[in-house]
């Protein structure tokens, strides 16, 4: 990162004129990308796209606002297209609204990559509470027990007063472990409360769009499953190719991660790789 592009990071140190924009998860985070981006060294530069409500003080109320944010990054970095975009679990939706918006401007978007993106949520009037999902969240991925605070009390303020409160209770009540930046917290919070409300409205648009969808194999879902965030079936004009990826995957697997990760770079060397002009040639041209 640095200060005129604080949301982008530079995830591998290739020369080669073909960029890709990797989005970020729920909460901000670049991790799941960085080994990806090593074995892609040699075909691609891959950057990857940070949260800016985190690393630039921005809001926003909705995944058009957060998209157009990062548009804005992507095209001081490369201005026209044509553009190449992975988004990885919750990242996928949000890569898919940004190719979206540079499709509109009429630049050209080769493809949108997106990684286990097919079972995340999307728009659900249900969602109506504004801060008490941080209870079951921060207890499944942190282990944190925070049900005794007044949550009802908390759904009638602002999201700044809760995640200040929340905040100084997650460090009071873990002194004896090392946390990040009690201001990284809050702010990491607030994305929490932004994005899913953002989410639970987002209805995501039609496009003729190119998508690759590395989908895990799976059965029947539940009945009572959560909404997915789009019609997979009704999508896209464009191709959506779906690539049934790593069977053996078990939950808390990583598929940017071994042992998965060969079969991956395999794959995106053969489809979303491939065959594709490079971008400082396309330019010359146009």
């Amino acid at each position: 990162m640095n200060d005129h592009h604080p949301t982008l990071v530079e995830l591998n140190a290739s020369a080669v004129p073909r960029n890709v924009f990797c989005t970020h998860t729920v909460g901000g985070g670049l991790g799941g990308y960085k080994m990806l981006a090593a074995r892609l060294e040699d075909a691609a530069k891959v950057y990857g796209l940070e949260d800016p409500s985190i690393y630039a003080d921005e809001s926003f109320a909705s995944v058009p606002e957060l998209a157009a944010l990062h548009v804005e990054t992507i095209q001081q970095i490369q201005p026209h297209g044509p553009y190449l975009l992975f988004g990885t679990c919750s990242g996928g939706p949000l890569a898919y609204e940004i190719a979206c918006q540079l499709a509109m401007q009429g630049e050209v978007v080769e493809r949108v990559v997106m990684f286990g993106s097919h079972d995340q949520g999307g728009f659900d009037p249900a969602h109506t509470d504004r801060h008490r999902f941080l209870v079951e969240y921060l207890f499944e991925n942190y282990g944190m027990r925070l049900s005794d605070l007044d949550w009802d009390g908390f759904e009638t303020m602002d999201r700044g007063s809760v995640c200040a409160i929340v905040t100084d209770q997650i460090v009071a009540r873990n002194k004896k472990h090392r946390l990040p930046d009690p201001i990284w917290i809050r702010k990491y919070l607030e994305s929490l409360c932004m994005t899913r409300a953002a989410t639970s409205r987002y209805r995501a648009p039609k496009s003729a769009l190119n998508i690759d969808l590395y989908r895990q194999p799976r059965g029947e879902r539940p009945a009572d499953a959560h909404r997915e965030w789009c019609d997979w079936d009704d999508l896209t004009y464009g191709t959506l190719t779906v690539i049934p990826h790593a069977p053996a995957l078990r939950p808390g697997d990583d598929i940017l991660a071994d042992p998965h990760l060969e079969a991956i770079v395999a794959s995106l060397r053969q489809n979303a790789l491939v065959g594709v002009s490079r971008v400082a040639d396309i330019q010359e041209k146009t």
